[in-house]
């Protein structure tokens, strides 16, 4: 999940991302959170990630530059998945 802050509650129908994180882990669905800009609700997108360690702050977009390299070696075992998720996220720095 990608978020600059936190969910929209006024467009459409809203359910709370707990409840919907909670669910899908019950289903055994791995939930890594990124966060960008100094908006983000910590609390709450930590709790919707799996673990601590799936959860990253890039505080602005430039601060994306910095974080792309872990995240992608986190996620990325094969080589073109990993360039597409480096250009994926530079898409955001851009």
């Amino acid at each position: 999940m990608i978020t600059d802050g936190q969910q929209t509650k006024d467009r459409g129908p809203y359910q709370p991302p707990d409840f919907v994180a909670e669910r899908l882990k019950a289903k055994g669905v791995h939930i890594y959170v990124l966060g960008i800009t100094s908006s983000v609700n910590e609390k709450e997108l930590r709790f919707v990630s799996t673990s601590e360690r799936d959860f990253i702050i890039a505080r602005t977009f430039k601060d994306l530059e910095f974080v792309a390299e872990n995240i992608t070696n986190q996620l990325c075992k094969g080589r073109s998945i990993r360039r597409l998720m480096l250009d994926l996220l530079k898409f955001f720095v851009t």
